[in-house]
């Protein structure tokens, strides 16, 4: 119901842009005892489908550098995580998504946040864990961190040329036949 969402996360990719093996990774480092992480929390943490984002709203996704350099899982998922960025950040491919990179230098909110911006007003989600909080936030105090975070920002453009760099760093880690595949994975879909 949203017309516009905007997503960060300083430390991770966020849900909406997670490959379901990024997401698993995730969840295993989280406090999520192994036994919870299940496929229904697996489908909550990630998009069904990248047609997703060409039908509802515009997406603004936000991401700390530091969820681009210090990756997790190995190598290829990390890869693959990056490449499905790559693909979304593609404005032929997802016109209505756009990608930037916080820089770390230049702070920003430490708490991931979705914000939705829907008739009712500007909602926002906050996750604590196991559990969430939705705000109505008239007061627009999100929305001042969201303009800190956008005016800090790279631009697209620079974004993409950030990811495609860490893309480029994974792969000189890669044996050969993993950068094989991993190139492969760049037309993946996000629950591949």
């Amino acid at each position: 119901m949203a017309r516009s969402i905007v997503d960060w996360h300083p430390f991770l990719i966020p849900d909406i842009v997670r490959t379901r093996a990024y997401a698993e990774a995730a969840l295993r480092l989280s406090a999520f005892p192994r036994e919870a992480v299940n496929e229904d929390l697996l489908n909550t943490r990630t998009l069904a489908a990248v047609g997703d984002l060409h039908e509802n709203a515009d997406v603004a996704i936000l991401i700390g550098e530091r969820a681009i350099t210090h990756t997790i899982g190995d190598p290829l998922l990390a890869s693959q995580q990056l490449q499905f960025l790559r693909l979304l950040a593609d404005p032929q491919r997802t016109p209505n998504v756009t990608i930037n990179i916080v820089p770390s230098h230049n702070g920003g909110a430490e708490q991931a946040f979705t914000r939705y911006y829907t008739h009712a007003g500007p909602i926002t989600y906050v996750s604590h864990g196991f559990c969430g909080s939705f705000t109505l936030d008239h007061q627009e105090l999100y929305g001042a961190v969201i303009d800190q975070l956008a005016a800090t920002a790279c631009n697209p453009r620079e974004s993409a040329i950030l990811i495609a760099e860490h893309v480029r760093r994974l792969h000189r880690g890669l044996p050969a036949a993993n950068r094989d595949a991993d190139a492969l994975s760049g037309e993946a879909e996000p629950g591949t």
